[in-house]
């Protein structure tokens, strides 16, 4: 068995695991599986390029200190977690821009990003009411932290509109994700403490590091699907 293959079973086993622990509420199983998710898609990528990109490493190493962070589960944590995440956006914005092409002009294209600009700003505004009772300091922390995620989904919202390609749909896959976690984290911690918003914050971060590791490894091959 290839060692890229053993890489993505270990993957998704911690995966499995790591939900099964979120759904049952059990501490032990989480921090035996989640600590594992990162280092497997490492070894994935690692096995499967020739050339290593730094910078998506720098990437993953924050997305593994943010999910060490939240395994301690200790008050005001999205204090710190937002700060290795927010740096993650931005340089995941900075992935995204580089070599992107020329923006054609089209109708599909300005009508896709006006109609994603309409969502992320109504999103963005709900997310900052929710914390309008809260300290203004976590307040005025939410506002940066959501531009940079609103910067990160309109730069991968402009490479999916301009050009459909395999990559290009493993990055939209994981903006969309992301927009999900962190939607449905803020609603948890600070609205509605229903364990399925919690489970759907935690298995669609997880499953957001897969297709950015297949974004980075596919963006090579640059496989077009429609034109």
């Amino acid at each position: 068995m290839k060692a890229c293959k053993i890489a993505l079973i270990i993957y998704f086993l911690s995966c499995f695991l790591a939900v099964t622990a979120c759904v049952i509420h059990n501490q032990t199983l989480m921090l035996l599986a989640k600590p594992v998710i990162i280092p497997a898609l490492f070894f994935y990528y690692f096995v499967s390029t020739t050339k290593k990109n730094y910078l998506f490493i720098f990437i993953l190493i924050l997305y593994f200190i943010g999910d060490s962070i939240a395994l301690m589960d200790f008050d005001d944590e999205i204090i710190y977690i937002m700060s290795p995440f927010f740096i993650g956006n931005i340089l995941v914005s900075i992935l995204c821009l580089k070599n992107i092409e020329k923006f054609k002009f089209k109708l599909f294209n300005i009508g896709g990003l006006l109609f994603l600009s309409f969502i992320l700003g109504y999103l963005w505004i709900l997310i900052i009411e929710l914390f309008n009772t809260y300290d203004s300091n976590i307040q005025n922390q939410v506002i940066i932290f959501g531009s940079s995620l609103f910067l990160q989904s309109m730069v991968i919202g402009y490479k999916a509109f301009h050009k459909i390609t395999f990559s290009n749909l493993c990055i939209m896959m994981f903006g969309t994700l992301i927009l999900i976690s962190d939607l449905f984290y803020l609603i948890y911690n600070f609205e509605y403490k229903i364990d399925i918003l919690n489970i759907i914050h935690f298995g669609a971060q997880m499953s957001s590091y897969y297709f950015i590791v297949q974004f980075e490894i596919l963006s090579k091959k640059n496989i077009q699907i429609i034109s």
